[in-house]
């Protein structure tokens, strides 16, 4: 279970299927198929995705063809593609980037950020990378690996940046309220001064002169929350502010001229520049999901959970309801000629739709078990590629399927714009190196028995792998073994490399924690565990090891396997997923069957959750930013905040009514949550 980037969405992934939820708490999305999280490209053309096991791939969507990076870090948790195709980067919660060239070859290593990055962005030229991080600060780089400037300059936590089309500017948002405009080189050149609540999101228009920026407040009125647009100059002029119910979300239209705002009341808006209601797009009868422009500017789609594709005039003229999906339809995309449109489905289903509304042809190329996720069009319009979490299937308009690649737990999934380079990270208890051109570069032989976990080391060199044969083997990334670490005297079911990589932790179910050197030694053996030790992992800061075991306990240890703290967890769940450690390493979460325990590093009792409607908590994961904990149940996935000012108002909106009605309640405790905002 993984939260995204910039921690508004989690991704859990077990062998059946992957569930996307927003942090907000609403429903989540099912993916059927093994894996776990999932990203791509805006295009849809390459595809980079990392497994359990961290390993990354490139496939070509024509042939087939992989190769594995030999990526520094177990712990990659971003993967992004230029947009020219030419550039990858990996980034790790080790706040490491690493940029490689399509064929796979390393640049440079990007490794001055000292806090967890948010998110990695290319400029369309490509010439630019954007790096968020989660100490306010937004560091530009080349491509070549050159640190250009930090942006210093927000005083809450920048959450999002948005590139000009023509590379000339840089637009952040951050939780202070504010927008900030930029040059490429760093130049600050405007502070955005007027929104009253956080900027959500915010978007060029096409040509690249209009900026529109959208805030939403917390307050709830009769009609719902409100949200504010507000329309910029490039130079930073504010040209107008639209007041208007919840906005989902907006998009410009090719021309530049026209916003359209997805509402919450299942309406589409359209808007001019001047802050003028063109046309309000109502019809569907539950709520809109996406809204896209055909690239003629003439047509409108809108994909909706009511199961429908409505298509639109831009004068807002209903001129066609596409009805033939039986599931929520969660996306549709025009073709770059504007003849053809594609739509997704929860039905398992991709349908492709002449301009008029005629269905051409439906796409099913997996099995009832797998989930559609995404899909685009390629630049040509003549290739669609979808991808569930299991393949990825390619197509041409006629519906003819051209190509399945298939593999096995695919993670982060991102699309070069080109249509030839597909990336993604595959499990198959095997180590396997790839060419680009689908050589096999390397096969890591020499265990006897299942592959239980697999760890890079952060300078990307060293490869160590744990096996139910007994041992850990560490190996060169080339694929040469250098080590056969032979101790443990059963199953060895996790490792962990050191931030420094200097030291390796496996984890055995002969009850033993070992440290061993990087050169194979062995340090220590840490006897402490009654039974079976399940998983081990260090603390982000490097300086605490944990390791759970089957007889309930956590045990927190020093670098040299001094003993710090034993943790008794009553029904810890024995997933790999069962603790993890808060981003400041402060905080060790524990994944129960009655909830979810949340101690302090002393082992001092700091915060329990109990939730009584569900039957256990498998897996726990920490947010990026620290904040909010997701814990996956039996019956979804369910969001904690941390946040005083949230539990505050969740709590008296439990207990309101209790103060002010019971007649045992004492006059001066009935004004406690009087000045607290529902």
């Amino acid at each position: 279970m993984k939260f995204s980037s910039d921690g508004k969405t989690i991704a859990a992934g077990n062998y059946q299927e992957i569930k996307l939820l927003s942090r907000g708490g609403t429903m989540p999305r099912t993916i059927q198929g093994n894996g776990s999280v999932m990203s791509l490209s805006p295009d849809a053309k390459t595809v980079v995705t990392r497994s359990a096991d961290h390993v990354v791939k490139l496939w070509n969507t024509d042939s087939g063809e992989i190769r594995t990076l030999p990526v520094f870090s177990n712990s990659v948790n971003k993967i992004q593609v230029s947009p020219d195709g030419k550039t990858i980067a990996t980034a790790d919660r080790d706040n490491i980037v690493q940029l490689w060239k399509s064929d796979g070859t390393f640049i440079n290593t990007l490794e001055s950020h000292t806090d967890k990055i948010k998110s990695v962005t290319f400029s369309p030229d490509s010439s630019i990378i954007a790096i968020i991080g989660n100490n306010n600060e937004v560091k530009l780089w080349k491509s070549d690996g050159t640190l250009i400037k930090s942006l210093a300059g927000h005083t809450e936590s920048c959450k999002f940046l948005s590139f000009s089309p023509d590379n000339s500017i840089i637009a952040t948002i951050g939780d202070d309220n504010l927008v900030k405009l930029w040059k490429s080189d760093g130049t600050l050149i405007k502070t955005l001064i007027g929104h009253a609540d956080m900027v959500e999101s915010i978007d060029f228009s096409f040509d690249g002169q209009i900026l529109a920026s959208v805030s939403t407040s917390n307050k709830r009125f009769f009609r719902g929350r409100n949200s504010e647009i507000k329309l910029w100059r490039k130079d930073g002029t504010l040209l107008k502010t639209i007041d208007y119910h919840y906005i989902k979300s907006i998009c410009f239209s090719p021309d530049s001229r026209i916003v359209a705002a997805i509402s919450e009341n299942n309406v589409v808006t359209l808007w001019s520049l001047e802050g003028r209601l063109l046309t309000t797009l109502k019809g569907h009868q539950d709520q809109v999901n996406e809204v896209s422009f055909s690239p003629d500017g003439e047509t409108i789609a809108t994909a909706s959970d009511d199961t429908t594709v409505k298509l639109w005039s831009k004068d807002g003229t209903l001129s066609k309801t596409l009805g033939e999906h039986s599931d929520r339809v969660t996306s549709v995309s025009f073709s770059s000629d504007s003849q053809t449109l594609a739509s997704v489905s929860k039905d398992k289903t991709v349908k492709i739709w002449s301009r008029d509304g005629q269905i051409l042809k439906t796409l099913q190329g997996l099995s009832s078990k797998s989930t559609f996720s995404r899909f685009s069009f390629s630049s040509d319009g003549k290739i669609i590629n979808c991808v569930s979490n299991s393949q990825v299937t390619l197509w041409n308009r006629d519906g003819k399927e051209l190509k399945v690649l298939r593999g096995q737990n695919l993670g982060i999934v991102s699309f070069s714009l080109d249509s030839r380079t597909v990336a993604f990270s595959v499990k198959d208890n095997s180590l396997k190196l790839w060419g680009v051109d689908g050589t096999l570069l390397a096969t890591l032989k020499g265990h006897n028995d299942e592959v239980n976990s697999v760890s890079f080391s952060p300078d990307g060199e060293t490869i160590a792998s744990a096996s139910d044969d007994k041992t850990v083997k560490l190996w060169k990334s080339s694929g040469t073994l250098l080590q056969t670490m032979e101790g443990h005297n059963d199953k060895v079911n996790s490792v962990s490399f050191s931030l420094d990589g200097e030291t390796i932790a496996s984890a055995s179910d002969d009850k033993t924690v070992k440290l061993w050197k990087i050169d194979g030694t062995l340090l220590h053996t840490i006897d402490g565990h009654g039974d079976k030790v399940n998983s081990v992992s260090f603390s982000p800061d490097g300086q605490i090891i944990a390791s759970d075991s089957y007889d309930e306990i956590i045990k927190l240890w020093r670098n040299d396997g001094t003993l710090l703290q034993t943790l008794k967890v009553d029904d810890l769940s024995y997933s790999n997923g069962s603790m993890d450690f808060s981003p400041d390493s402060k905080i060790l979460a524990c994944a129960t069957w009655g909830g979810v325990i949340l101690y302090i590093l002393n082992g001092t009792w700091f915060k329990e959750t109990k939730l009584d409607s569900i039957k256990r908590v498998e897996d726990v994961s920490f947010s990026p930013d620290g904040k909010a904990i997701a814990a996956s149940t039996e019956e979804g996935i369910v969001m904690l905040s941390l946040e005083l000012d949230e539990l505050l108002e969740r709590g008296c909106n439990w207990v309101r009514g209790y103060l002010k009605n019971n007649p045992n309640v004492e006059e001066s405790d009935r004004t406690l949550c009087d000045n607290i905002d529902t």
